[in-house]
């Protein structure tokens, strides 16, 4: 059983891919599947329908990124990928990012059919993301460092106006990681696709929460240890969450 998840750029089927539906005159479709999550795809309804033409490679995952769907509202997956992503609420009305295993995993999906029925408001789309996740068997260890970050206008000190809230924060992660030397091999690649951190990846460091995370790398460092196990320092930077 796997205690860690990660979705690199290398084995995402959904990244920089051809996306067609109905969007607001101001969005694009692609957006849906353009690696920045804070670029919204962006529908005339609460009932959208997005047809995602997949690039080559496997599915054993799927992840719906800075939605403003209601609570418990679904991501409704077909075609050749079928899966149900039900979305949660944080106390501050900011959506949690919902992800599933697809099991047993697709091989060369030609497209995945995202919908959604009924949401409230016309629906925003931060990222859909599908691909072949890949496991840290050992998880991370205890004393993880994560570092929440606010983006609020603040007043000047002693003012009597408020601060405002502008909606978005995000984390600075910090993973230290006991792997064996071919999960290492794999995190230098995960690490290599991203193109020094300009494409996202995304990652499940707690598997009990329907709650995942699209980051950027900031960089690792390691320690071999012996030949057969690696300590490595993952320092990662989540993409804001924004309450739309």
């Amino acid at each position: 059983m796997a205690l860690f998840l990660y979705l690199a750029p290398k084995d995402m089927v959904t990244l920089f891919a051809v996306v067609t539906g109905t969007t607001d005159a101001a969005h694009e479709a692609s957006w849906l599947c353009d690696g920045r999550p804070n670029r919204p795809a962006k529908a005339t309804n609460g009932s959208p329908s997005w047809t995602i033409t997949c690039e080559a490679g496997d599915v054993n995952f799927v992840a719906a990124v800075n939605t403003n769907l209601d609570d418990q509202e679904t991501v409704n997956l077909t075609g050749d990928v079928v899966a149900t992503l039900t979305v949660d609420k944080r106390a501050d009305e900011t959506r949690l990012n919902p992800w599933a295993l697809v099991s047993p995993e697709v091989t060369n999906p030609s497209s995945i059919v995202v919908g959604v029925t009924g949401n409230t408001n016309a629906v925003r789309f931060g990222e859909f993301f599908a691909g072949h996740a890949r496991e840290l068997t050992y998880g991370t260890k205890p004393e993880t460092e994560q570092e929440k970050e606010y983006r609020v206008t603040s007043a000047d000190r002693w003012s009597s106006i408020p601060g405002y809230d502008i909606g978005q924060d995000r984390y600075k992660k910090s993973y230290e990681v006991i792997c064996t030397a071919e999960e290492f091999e794999e995190i230098e690649a995960w690490e290599q696709s991203t193109y020094r951190g300009t494409r996202p990846s995304v990652i499940v460091p707690d598997l009990d929460k329907n709650d995942c995370f699209a980051v950027k790398f900031l960089g690792f460092k390691y320690r071999k240890l012996n030949p057969g196990w690696y300590e490595v320092t993952l320092n990662l930077l989540e993409y804001p969450r924004t309450q739309w």
